[in-house]
């Protein structure tokens, strides 16, 4: 046995419950050790002195370097203790406990030796919230989207169609502005029912300078660019007729130079009964000397500081305010990683109280376990999906098995129920548009969004990306919405629909996930009791010859049991 390579860990994502009855438990080890068996003796503490259940436990995941066991316990009584035993292909045998790795194990002082989930609460129950599984969030940027005709439009700077973004011309600002609002977003709900959509997530629509508005001036005034807050009910109410749910963008992190708490604390200093709002080294905070916290070191956003409890109570009011006043559903929360897990806790406590079922999306772009659970935010933006794409689609510098190594890896970091909501994306406002990356192969394209599509969690489509938009980074990727493109009446529009369309599947909502290669090709199952589905990819230049086991349901670039390049197959079990 490898010992190095053996890791689990109390109350984490290697143990966590399911519901009252039930603790996953997860067990790593080295991919070169061959073990006979791996098993999982459990037994509320003081049973298992004298009895011990026993469950074998599978290899749930592989990654480069390790295997990952999986097992759920059940107890009527929800209090676990446990260890785990190895038989080695030498028949050698292991236990693994709380203290360590020994060849025996003396039960009698598993009160103190054994691993321990003292007692499965309620409140420590990370639920898999049935609201949001499964749906396709669509990301709209909301100056970019659509021009609903909302207020007299003379702030507008550029055309609809300008590729003319950049704000800063010889060093001059320059602001952007195309025209787009509340009311272009309401006008197409329509065609976002049509398209699969099940919720929508706007970019911040509150007052603010730019065509982003991350630098907002104030939280409780929609932009009059954009619209009121009685049309933004009007959006959520028209929206939630067609079973769309809206998600709002705060910006919490930090506020705009503008913002009238930073402008008095400029004013009076110390003096200011918002001086402790902000991160400010000396009486005031002075532009030249930029001797205050901002984001990313863009000198107009000052960092607010969530640690002072006047700070968080603002900031909860500002979301109860949208809570009430339109029934949104939840908030995508941008920059939340910089914000202390206080901060959330007081938040998550405040807004559970008026919507028992509100959803918060953290956006974070590496680990974001910390911050996951009943207390803090529900989801998060997942980057590592989009990068690991990249690699894979576009870059091409992944085989098929390692890219399946490297998904296990990402899978492996969050509990099951949050893999379940995880809002996995290709691009965002905040990066290049995919397609830019694989133009002009949309047989190649339409691999990733099947690959988004079919992947366990909630697929985020950012606006545009239906119609093979292209577009760098910001500001590149921001370009108004091209309603008037020729693929609305192609086939790749189509089959980009039906692709949509799986998500209706109950299998591909809310089952079952496993991936695996074999010669080159990517698979997907996905199942649950009643169906079951194998997606398989070709993402190279080969043919690749390919039986199904089942009726094609949709498939692109497969005829006669062969894949051609950039082909693929969608197969229901029989």
């Amino acid at each position: 046995m490898i010992q190095e390579g053996i890791l689990h860990r109390i109350d984490s994502e290697y143990a966590y419950p399911l519901d009252k009855e039930t603790l996953v438990v997860r067990l790593r080890v080295s991919k070169r050790d061959n073990f006979k068996s791996v098993e999982c003796l459990f037994n509320p503490a003081m049973r298992l002195i004298k009895t011990q259940q026993v469950v074998k436990m599978e290899i749930k995941y592989s990654d480069f370097d390790f295997n990952y066991y999986e097992a759920r316990l059940h107890n009527k009584f929800p209090s676990f203790s446990y260890l785990f035993k190895i038989v080695d292909a030498d028949n050698k045998v292991y236990f693994i406990s709380d203290e360590g790795i020994t060849n025996n194990y003396d039960f009698a002082l598993s009160q103190v030796s054994a691993f321990r989930y003292a007692f499965i609460n309620d409140d420590d129950l990370f639920k898999v919230n049935k609201k949001i599984e499964g749906r396709i969030f669509y990301q709209i940027f909301v100056d970019s989207f659509a021009n609903g005709g909302y207020g007299d439009k003379n702030h507008i700077t550029r055309s609809w169609d300008s590729n003319d973004l950049e704000v800063f011309k010889d060093k001059k600002y320059d602001p952007v502005f195309l025209g787009g609002d509340l009311k272009g977003v309401l006008n197409k709900l329509d065609y976002l029912k049509d398209l699969g959509i099940g919720a929508v997530y706007l970019t911040p629509i509150f007052k603010a300078m730019t065509n982003h508005k991350y630098d907002t001036i104030d939280y409780f005034q929609i932009d009059n660019m954009f619209g009121d807050v009685e049309l933004l009910k009007e959006l959520v109410e028209e929206a939630h007729k067609r079973e769309i749910l809206i998600f709002l963008d705060l910006v919490f992190n930090h506020t705009s130079y503008f913002h009238p708490f930073f402008q008095d604390v400029i004013s009076k200093g110390k003096e200011s009964p918002y001086y402790d709002f902000y991160m400010i080294d000396g009486d005031k905070p002075d532009l030249k000397l930029r001797n205050y916290m901002t984001f990313s070191e863009g000198w107009l956003m000052p960092k607010l500081n969530g640690n002072n409890p006047k700070v968080r109570k603002y900031c909860s009011d500002v979301a109860l305010y949208y809570l009430e006043k339109c029934n949104v559903d939840g908030y995508r929360l941008d920059v939340s990683n910089e914000l202390p897990h206080s901060f959330w806790m007081e938040f998550k406590s405040q807004l559970k109280e008026k919507k028992e079922d509100i959803f918060l999306i953290g956006e974070c772009w590496y680990n974001a376990y910390s911050f996951l659970s009943p207390y803090e935010w529900d989801s998060t933006m997942n980057y590592a999906f989009s990068f690991s794409a990249k690699e894979y689609f576009a870059d091409r510098t992944l085989s098929t098995q390692n890219f399946v190594n490297k998904l296990n890896l990402e899978l492996v970091r969050y509990r099951e129920q949050t893999n379940r909501t995880l809002i996995n994306l290709l691009d965002s406002h905040d990066v290049s548009r995919f397609y830019e990356y694989v133009k002009p192969n949309k047989n190649l394209y339409l691999l990733s969004e099947l690959f988004l599509i079919s992947f366990i969690g909630c697929p985020m489509v950012y606006y545009g990306d239906e119609i093979f938009m292209e577009g760098g980074n910001d500001p590149f990727n921001r370009r108004g919405m091209e309603w008037n493109s020729k693929v609305f009446n192609s086939q790749e529009f189509v089959l980009i629909k039906k692709i949509y369309a799986l998500r209706k599947l109950n299998a591909f909502k809310e089952g079952e996930m496993k991936l695996s290669s074999f010669n080159e090709l990517l698979l997907i199952e996905r199942s649950n009791d009643n169906e079951n589905f194998t997606i398989v990819i070709n993402n190279t230049n080969e043919v690749k010859d390919f039986v199904p086991n089942g009726e094609v349901i949709l498939s692109n670039k497969f005829e006669n049991n062969r894949l051609l390049p950039f082909g693929f197959a969608v197969v229901k079990i029989s």
